[in-house]
């Protein structure tokens, strides 16, 4: 399925692109192993080395990378399964920027295995263009579970799992002895990326299975703010030296699977499948998308009527930062996750805020925040890792959020907690 309209004139048509097998890039003949390291305030992250840079601008890879993701979120950013454009902001501007509602959205049947096909495409490709440096796109042996683990790509930074992060290692560093969980690769790919499932009735129904969703937690592990390769920052991570790491060991699993199963890459149902990845994920770059004009990012585009001015109060000048910072690449206003905005290029705090004070969260018995009561709103249950406290009896989501990593500070939790307290207010 095709989400970006036909290729625009004189543009390869892209079923014969996608026939040919890519030639080595001349510039595989320059290139070196070592990632560019980068400081980032007090921080440092590991970007692809600059060669490997301009080769993805040039193909438009993160773009398309970003809208193949976004048009799946399209439903869970509107909180309401089948929505339309007219009914929902966030999909309005997905519409903006040539995109459409893809037909299987994130977490609906076929879902888990369309996001590992469409991630092993981006590594094959990577791999016939650079045939003499395939080790930059080459996984995890096994996922770094401390500081000091020589795995570890970035040893500056501490690693912090969750037991249930913990969980899922365990059973997909040994897919051969959990064959039996996974009855197909779709179930497969679904656990790796969600801890929800699609259903006409709700876009984000949680399945509470232990240790899913690693997907996710991988990202938010390694990633660094302020970044220009941030991890959880869908418009830009393919930059990330990281990245090929997390997402070359998800796809050395999956291989590993498949081997198990007894199954083959000349199954002409594997075939077609990569060839309908590599279609989807050309016709998604923004020069081939009917109307973005093949300028604009869907991730970091205007988005919205965001302010240019100054913003004052206590909600934009202290506790926006903290969202913006941990939790805004993620809850942007393009395809927010969860259908929640909290941070993020081209929005103002006022429409933040009000996306949030006195709102019901996706299980309808919490308010996303609840003006005068911390422990009753959910952001901050969910922020601070209180999920024990949660008392909600439908789809009631206890994941911590981040998924993993470095989360809001002590001092960080108690300016939103007195923030909340205070009725959170713009004042």
């Amino acid at each position: 399925m095709m989400h970006g309209g036909a290729a625009g004139s004189g543009a390869m048509d892209p079923l014969s692109m996608c026939k040919l097998k890519t030639a080595a890039d001349p510039r595989d003949e320059m290139l070196t192993d070592e990632p560019l390291k980068m400081n980032v305030g007090l921080d440092q992250d590991l970007l692809m080395p600059q060669l490997v840079l301009d080769w993805m601008k040039e193909q438009q890879f993160a773009e398309a990378h970003d809208g193949w993701h976004l048009v799946r979120k399209w439903d869970q950013s509107c909180r309401k399964s089948n929505a339309t454009a007219s009914s929902c902001t966030a999909a309005q501007r997905l519409a903006s920027q040539g995109l459409s509602r893809a037909a299987v959205q994130q977490g609906a049947p076929g879902d888990g295995l369309a996001f590992m096909m469409m991630h092993r495409h981006m590594i094959h490709m990577l791999n016939m263009t650079f045939p003499k440096h395939t080790k930059l796109f080459t996984g995890f042996g096994k996922v770094p579970k401390t500081q000091t683990d020589p795995e570890n790509p970035t040893p500056w930074r501490a690693i912090s799992w969750t037991s249930s992060n913990t969980k899922g290692f365990d059973t997909l560093e040994n897919i051969e002895q959990h064959l039996d969980q996974f009855a197909t690769e779709d179930d497969l790919g679904q656990y790796i990326e969600n801890t929800y499932r699609w259903t006409e009735q709700n876009p984000m129904s949680p399945v509470n299975l232990t240790g899913s969703g690693l997907h996710g937690a991988l990202h938010s592990q390694w990633a660094v703010s302020g970044s220009p390769a941030n991890l959880i920052q869908q418009a830009v991570d393919v930059r990330n030296f990281t990245f090929w790491k997390l997402h070359g060991w998800i796809d050395s699993v999956w291989e590993r699977y498949r081997k198990a199963k007894g199954l083959t890459n000349d199954d002409p149902k594997y075939q077609q499948l990569m060839l309908e990845q590599c279609m989807e994920m050309f016709t998604l770059q923004p020069r081939n998308r009917p109307t973005s004009g093949g300028t604009t990012s869907p991730g970091t585009g205007a988005a919205g009527s965001g302010a240019t001015a100054p913003e004052t109060g206590v909600f934009a000048t202290m506790v926006r930062p903290i969202l913006d910072n941990t939790c805004g690449g993620c809850h942007s206003p393009i395809a927010p996750s969860a259908g929640m905005t909290l941070g993020g290029m081209g929005i103002s705090s006022a429409e933040i805020r009000t996306g949030l004070v006195g709102i019901k969260a996706t299980n309808g018995e919490y308010d996303l925040i609840a003006p005068g009561s911390p422990e009753k709103s959910w952001v901050y249950l969910k922020a601070s890792g209180d999920v024990a406290t949660i008392t909600c009896t439908s789809n009631c989501d206890r994941e911590t959020m981040p998924p993993s990593g470095v989360g809001l500070t002590a001092a960080q939790l108690t300016t939103l907690k007195q923030w909340i307290m205070n009725g959170a207010t713009d004042k």
